[in-house]
């Protein structure tokens, strides 16, 4: 008999699937018996997922780039195609070290959060972005530099769906939205090692809190894409780095991956 593989799909946008004793199956059940490999069975997954990404950044990062005009009914099929991929694939990823009783790694981390961008990029071009924290409630920065102090937001008092967001306070009252890797790379005075630890903080509080809530989805998308976004290798890359020997922040990547596509699958019922 045939060792379990990976299957690639005739388009890829549909990823893979796993192929055991003639049957498709997913990862944990591949790695359901004990006898198996099951590192070598995590990296064969990470390897398929990492090439299906490569792949279909080739055929349509014009398209994800938002440079190519109106979409066409075959262009945007395929883009919620990939969307669904990539949320079963990372999913299968996180259940699998569930199965058999141990972390994402850091290449793990990496190219799970590498899909998230591209999954986020799709539905900015779909767009159906969920609302982020404090949404229309934050003031509109103007030109120039600002004088203030970051602080990430509370969550709404009684609704700990609604997340959590870097904001700055000026001297002058008003609240301005900020970015993680503007807080890291562009503002004077800011306490590296406190504003990660805030960050994971809050990503891992939306996490543990969304549970089966879609409404959480907005505050879950956007700590977790601010918090790739200022760890890619460079601006012009979706390459996403872990810093070395945080292996914590692997594990965060994908389980806030995970949880996040969990809940657009209940919002959208498929």
């Amino acid at each position: 008999m045939l060792p379990p593989f990976v299957e690639p799909a005739a388009d890829s946008v549909d990823g893979f699937v796993w192929i055991d004793a003639a049957r498709t199956v997913g990862l944990p059940q591949v790695l359901a018996d004990p006898l198996r490999p099951a590192g070598a069975l995590l990296r064969q997954h990470l390897d398929a997922l990492d090439q299906m990404l490569i792949t279909v950044m080739g055929e349509l990062g014009v398209l994800l780039g938002g440079s190519a005009g109106a979409l066409d009914p075959a262009q945007s099929d395929r883009l919620d195609r990939l969307e669904a991929a990539i949320d079963r694939l990372v999913g299968e990823y996180r259940a699998g070290l569930l199965t058999v009783g141990v972390v994402a790694d850091v290449r793990g981390g990496q190219i799970c959060g590498t899909a998230t961008i591209i999954g986020h990029r799709i539905r900015v071009v779909r767009g159906r972005v969920p609302s982020a924290p404090l949404s229309g409630q934050v003031d509109e920065p103007g030109l120039g530099v600002v004088a203030g102090l970051a602080e990430m937001s509370d969550p709404v008092a009684g609704a700990p769906w609604s997340g959590r967001r870097w904001i700055v306070r000026t001297q002058d009252g008003r609240r301005l939205p900020a970015t993680l890797g503007m807080l890291l790379g562009d503002s004077s005075g800011v306490d590296r090692k406190a504003t990660l630890d805030a960050h994971r903080e809050a990503l891992k509080d939306i996490t543990g809190v969304a549970g089966d809530d879609p409404r959480a989805a907005g505050a879950l998308e956007h700590l977790l894409l601010d918090w790739l976004m200022a760890h890619r290798e460079d601006q012009t890359s979706i390459a996403v780095e872990i810093a070395k020997g945080r292996i914590d922040d692997a594990a965060m990547i994908v389980d806030a991956a995970t949880t996040a596509g969990s809940l657009r699958t209940l919002a959208t019922g498929h």
